[in-house]
């Protein structure tokens, strides 16, 4: 955006009023390279100077905000579109916040989705709102449902590449099996394929389906019991890495991922392979990979029996610890083989185990803490002396 605005006269404004709030500072311009090119033209400003990395979160967050201010105007709004609240850290709620409620901000608004059935009264996310609402902050809310029927038509006509009124009675059924809700429909069409029920004919060149069958067929109306079950019928090894990525989070390292599971014969290229052909995962950067819905990450951890949930977790962190080096321990690993461990804490562990995963959670509480993760801070140490 701020590159766009360059070649135009709004450039001129934006590099006074982001001069007005950072000066000639180099931290935030060795942190957003793109800035410092921006401003380059201005020679009292230096080459950037290692100052970024010394700074505390805080002042990060304090930084981040100005430049938001000053980047803001009626020319030039921002929005900015956060996914999935109900899962975001304290830190993140903070920062959102502090922009929020920042008066020095203009122009600017928070776009973001979470699950109302996952937020209630004790829930961080509800206690922002409610800190929004009582500072005066504009605050809508929108409840979004299931999609209505002459959607599903028009996803199942694009699909298929043909006309919606030909395929109303099959979108129909699709619709009353879904419940409209816009994953289901996807995947429930991709089962349909694979079962046979919707194939394409080389002799008329369309797709076609036998719409008995499909009426008659027995699917659940839970997304994540339905993509759980499609998980059962693929080979073992592909579901233990289902399994494990899950544990890992929305989104996991594949290097990481490896080094989770004992079983030699599971090959991490074939596993991320299945999952991508099979539209469960995608890939989000240089060896990193994200799930392409929540709930079929969900779906992926209702694969571990309940009963073996805790030790489960417990497992892939020994397995990820015993296979990480030191400076591995530092850079990635550390805090992913701490959250799983300490959901095995409930478990039957030796003296040497529990002294093990009190020093693994000291080492995360002093990071969180040199971090200014505070919250995360104190839930790992107390973790530890407990």
């Amino acid at each position: 955006m701020i590159a766009e605005s360059n070649t135009s006269d709004t450039s001129k404004s934006m590099k006074k009023r982001l001069r007005d709030a950072f000066g000639y500072e180099n931290g935030l311009y060795e942190a957003i390279p793109h800035l410092l090119v921006f401003l380059q033209g201005d020679t009292s400003i230096a080459h950037p100077s290692p100052t970024m990395g010394s700074k505390k979160p805080n002042q990060i967050e304090f930084m981040l905000c100005r430049l938001i201010g000053a980047i803001t105007s009626d020319e030039i709004p921002v929005i900015i579109y956060l996914d999935d609240l109900q899962w975001a850290d304290q830190a993140t709620l903070d920062l959102i916040g502090m922009l929020m409620l920042d008066p020095s901000i203009t122009y600017f608004g928070i776009l973001g989705c979470y699950r109302d059935n996952e937020v209630d009264k004790r829930h961080p996310l509800f206690g922002l709102l409610e800190a929004i609402r009582l500072n005066g902050a504009p605050l809508a809310s929108i409840h979004v449902g299931p999609i209505e029927r002459e959607c599903v038509n028009s996803i199942v006509s694009d699909t298929l590449c043909l006309p919606p009124s030909l395929c109303l009675p099959l979108s129909t059924v699709v619709h009353r099996k879904t419940g409209g809700v816009i994953l289901f429909v996807i995947r429930f069409l991709k089962t349909l394929n694979k079962e046979g029920s919707l194939v394409y004919c080389m002799t008329s060149r369309r797709w076609t389906w036998d719409l008995e069958k499909i009426k008659s067929k027995r699917v659940s109306k839970d997304v994540v019991i339905h993509t759980t079950l499609q998980m059962n019928s693929l080979p073992k090894l592909v579901q233990i890495g289902f399994m494990s990525a899950a544990c890992l989070g929305s989104n996991f390292n594949a290097s990481i991922l490896g080094k989770t599971i004992e079983d030699e014969e599971f090959d991490v290229c074939s596993f991320l392979e299945i999952g991508k052909d099979g539209g469960y995962i995608e890939e989000s950067g240089l060896g990193s990979f994200s799930w392409t819905h929540d709930q079929i990450q969900q779906a992926a951890y209702d694969l571990i029996p309940p009963t073996q949930r805790e030790s489960f977790h417990y497992q892939l962190g020994q397995m990820l610890l015993e296979n990480s080096t030191n400076c591995e321990m530092k850079r990635d690993a550390l805090f992913f083989i701490v959250d799983n461990m300490n959901k095995g804490v409930d478990l039957k562990l030796d003296r040497n185990q529990k002294t093990q995963l009190a020093g693994l959670n000291l080492q995360a509480g002093n990071i969180a803490i040199s971090t200014s993760r505070f919250h995360a801070a104190a839930e790992y140490l107390q973790t530890g002396i407990s």
